[in-house]
């Protein structure tokens, strides 16, 4: 992990990088699995995936992460600037977006992973997007892409 932050900073000095989680409260339980692609801070999706994959996936640990809401780290950035925000976050992409403060707040294009849509497109996570003004784009692979209108 220290590795890729000094690699990071040499090509992208300007960055600042958070060990945090996003969307939560105070500190959350974080599930870490080899490969690492699989880890997640919601406890239904860690569960599910072991019992689907018992010998695809292993939990290496689980531990506490402070957790800040996105509305935290948008602050930091100039005010309305905000082109594109992508979330991606295994299971907990509602609770993130909902972290954040879309009266202050409003990307131009939202890219969000989306499971569990109906067969008509609908989704939790669409109908809260809509409720802020963003109306649904186009779809590729696991991720829906949101404009702002």
């Amino acid at each position: 992990m220290r590795t890729n932050f000094l690699s990071s900073k040499l090509v992208r000095p300007r960055d600042k990088s958070f060990n945090s989680l996003v969307g939560f409260k105070d500190s959350t339980l974080f599930y870490e699995f080899f490969p690492y692609e699989y880890s997640t801070a919601s406890k239904v999706e860690a569960e599910k995936l072991l019992s689907k994959s018992p010998t695809v996936v292993q939990v290496i640990r689980t531990h506490n992460i402070k957790s800040a809401p996105a509305s935290y780290f948008f602050e930091m950035l100039p005010a309305n600037n905000y082109v594109f925000l992508n979330v991606d976050v295994e299971g907990v992409d509602l609770q993130v977006l909902k972290s954040l403060d879309f009266r202050q707040n409003r990307p131009d294009l939202i890219c969000v992973e989306e499971w569990g849509l109906t067969e008509e497109g609908r989704s939790p996570i669409r109908e809260f997007l809509m409720n802020f003004g963003y109306e649904f784009v186009n779809r590729t692979g696991l991720s829906n892409f949101y404009k702002k209108t």
